[in-house]
């Protein structure tokens, strides 16, 4: 009798630690999502932090009481790019990779490398010509618009090409052909960075 309750509460354990286990195992697939999530959050506040920057060079803020709100976009699209390259490898470490978690990486990565960074730009570039629109006549207006364009179109193209090629295996994603959207975006946020640090100093 004594063995059979042994059993009995041994089983008991075993099937206490599976559920736990399944249970933790849940949370950690979530947490690719999240960090992905995490990546579009900061990609939306980099266009908020452009918009307020650009508020400010309208109301003519002085030099020593102004934010540098486009310096802290260009830094909210780099955290969303450590944001980018931790949640693939995240959930493949965890073996949780899954057509959900690439769409929805390809739909966060045209906020945070596709639209917040080329709006970065046209903002410092407005008013760094005294532009005060994208449509008016004058050509080099036209010309910022359709370069801010092209940019755009060529970032969503390249996403969707991703997601069309992309494998879950870990080897697929050794190589790529192209040029990668943060490395884009990256290049348009150093400039960025580095002009308004010249400019404050």
């Amino acid at each position: 009798m004594s063995k059979m309750r042994k059993r009995k509460t041994d089983t008991a354990k075993k099937d206490l630690l599976r559920r736990v286990r399944k249970q933790r195992l849940k949370y950690i697939t979530i947490l690719p999502s999240l960090i992905t999530i995490l990546n579009g959050v900061c990609g939306f506040t980099a266009i908020i932090l452009a918009s307020k920057g650009a508020e400010q060079a309208i109301a003519a803020v002085p030099q020593g009481e102004q934010k540098s709100y486009f310096a802290m976009s260009g830094y909210m699209i780099l955290v969303a790019m450590i944001a980018d390259m931790l949640d693939g490898r995240l959930a493949r470490k965890v073996k949780s990779t899954s057509s959900f978690g690439g769409q929805l990486d390809s739909l966060c990565d045209v906020i945070s490398f596709g639209v917040a960074p080329v709006f970065l730009m046209l903002k410092i570039v407005e008013f760094k010509l005294e532009l005060m629109s994208y449509t008016g006549d004058s050509a080099v207006q036209r010309f910022i618009w359709l370069a801010a364009a092209a940019y755009l179109c060529c970032a969503v193209i390249r996403l969707a090409r991703f997601n069309v090629e992309n494998e879950e295996d870990e080897s697929a994603h050794m190589s790529f052909m192209g040029l990668p959207t943060p490395a884009a975006a990256g290049v348009i946020v150093s400039l960025v960075i580095l002009h308004q640090y010249y400019e404050q100093t």
